[in-house]
């Protein structure tokens, strides 16, 4: 069954949870705001604005009073020209409709325009289904498709939303898409290079970019901090070390240790004049490049970005992680690291992990070997005081 708001639930019930939504309230009031006044601002520079307003609307009554006319002139006119009309009995008949056209292509995505059309029909919902990705190519479209929502708008789709909360959808949807497993391979890969591009500086990843320069109330508090500084646009630490995750996942272990490098305290301690704070400690935040004191660290110690950045370091690059049935061994790093040795204490024995990577990848296991045996699958648990050799191939 669609999701799709076709008189459902009724209005006087939608209208009054919607108007009991603060939030909500103050969104739309911003946003219609904006678009009258810029509406306004149009129609004062046509002096026949009336009559082509008047123009249009005849024209839409007319097309909708005959609209099966236009339809068979339309259809007989796009095949005479090549095209290809498909007609359906209902939602179910244009979803199966389409679903077989891709399939007959033998591919998994499609491109997508913005329509009401498709939502009433739950295109989306019946392509998933068949295993098929659709990627939309309206921003708004997109923003109610990452957040799992509704259109609320035929033209502005995610007029309900504001443009903080616009904001954590995409700061959650980029890494956190990749970490979950939600996004498919080519879509986790568009938004990490997204991260890369748009947020990345030598001192870490910016929270977000760029920065607010004015206040606005129907954001919210952000915007009343200053330019690159903690939550506007500055290099927050304690999220930093997700797209170090995002991309191991992803097996890009050289955009991993790019990520890593920027912000690990010791590589920062030769600008010591710029950083101003212990080499030796991760800070809550960097002010970002909207600072004039771009660089700055401040706040030492008042994070948790050590647990998430050793987490990264030991358990996604060098990709020692134990799980139920024993010790895997993944690796993700620079494609010219040539190996690394690590020793491991794991339920009272030791594990001596030498790592190789003779061909110069970033990511994928060839073999395993324990104590000079080759081993499929995670490194048994072995007896407690035992010390043992895990030698690791990559390739």
């Amino acid at each position: 069954m669609s999701r799709a708001f076709i008189g459902m639930p009724a209005f006087p019930v939608g209208a009054k949870e919607a108007l009991n939504n603060p939030q909500l309230r103050s969104n739309l009031r911003h946003a219609t705001t904006t678009i009258r006044d810029k509406r306004a601002r149009v129609i004062a520079e046509l002096p026949d604005w009336e009559d082509l307003r008047l123009s249009g609307a005849a024209i839409k009554d007319d097309v909708g009073r005959h609209l099966d006319r236009y339809l068979e002139q339309f259809e007989a006119e796009f095949t005479a020209a090549g095209g290809h009309v498909h007609w359906a009995r209902d939602a179910a008949e244009a979803n199966r409709i389409v679903v077989d056209l891709v399939r007959a292509t033998g591919e998994t995505e499609v491109v997508k325009v913005k329509s009401m059309v498709t939502v009433e029909c739950a295109l989306n919902e019946a392509l998933a289904e068949a295993g098929i990705t659709a990627l939309e190519t309206d921003l708004a479209e997109l923003i109610v498709q990452l957040a799992d929502d509704l259109p609320s708008h035929i033209l502005v789709p995610a007029i309900h939303l504001s443009r903080g909360e616009i904001r954590e959808i995409f700061l959650e949807h980029m890494p956190w898409a990749v970490i979950s497993g939600a996004a498919p391979r080519e879509r986790g890969v568009s938004a990490m290079d997204s991260v890369d591009k748009y947020l990345f500086s030598p001192y870490g990843l910016h929270l977000n970019w760029p920065a607010y320069s004015k206040p606005d109330d129907d954001i919210g508090y952000v915007t009343r901090v200053y330019k690159g500084i903690k939550e506007n646009a500055a290099i927050f630490s304690h999220p930093n070390g997700w797209p170090i995750i995002a991309e191991c996942i992803l097996g890009r272990g050289e955009r991993a240790m790019k990520f890593y490098n920027a912000i690990l305290p010791y590589n920062q301690n030769d600008i010591i004049e710029i950083r101003e704070a212990e080499p030796y400690s991760y800070c809550q935040f960097i002010m970002g490049r909207d600072h004039t004191a771009f660089g700055r660290a401040r706040h030492p110690w008042l994070t948790g970005t050590a647990g998430w950045m050793y987490t990264a370091a030991t358990r996604y690059i060098l990709g020692i992680q134990t799980e139920f049935d024993g010790l895997v061994v993944d690796p993700c790093i620079p494609g010219d690291w040539s190996g690394f040795q690590v020793s491991r204490q794991l339920r009272g024995a030791t594990y001596e992990i030498d790592v190789r990577n003779p061909n110069g990848v970033e990511k994928g296991v060839q073999s395993v070997m324990l104590n000079g045996r080759p081993i499929a699958g995670p490194v048994p648990f072995q007896p407690a005081g035992s010390t043992n050799t895990v030698v690791v191939v990559m390739g």
